[in-house]
């Protein structure tokens, strides 16, 4: 006997619902482990925040606010890890802008205690 179009064997579908569920265990699994180790309760709360690139973050509206932006520049050369790197090359330029706009347009206090 023929199935109709789209209908699976009942030993396929049997097969399918076993796989969904075991797809969607191990999701959940994965997810609650996740929640677990990385304590998202921390995620808000206001403390400084720590790690290992911050100061790469820091640095590049920085550098683009006191070097590149006075050359009328928004790309350039910069000596300052190891022998030097194009600035912004591999990196968007547009949120670093956004960042040195902010920057201009608050106050020292607005932008230290908001």
């Amino acid at each position: 006997m023929k199935l109709p179009d789209g209908v699976l064997e009942p030993s396929r579908r049997t097969t399918s619902v076993l796989t969904s569920v075991l797809v969607g265990a191990v999701v959940a699994l994965v997810t609650a482990f996740l929640v677990a180790n990385l304590r998202p309760w921390l995620w808000f709360t206001d403390t400084t925040p720590t790690g290992g690139d911050l100061g790469a973050h820091v640095w590049a509206p920085a550098y683009l606010r006191d070097v590149l932006i006075g050359e009328l520049r928004l790309t350039g050369w910069t000596h300052d890890w190891y022998a030097g790197f194009p600035a912004f090359t591999f990196y968007m330029v547009v949120p670093s802008l956004l960042v040195v706009v902010v920057d201009a347009g608050l106050g020292l206090h607005e932008a230290v205690f908001a």
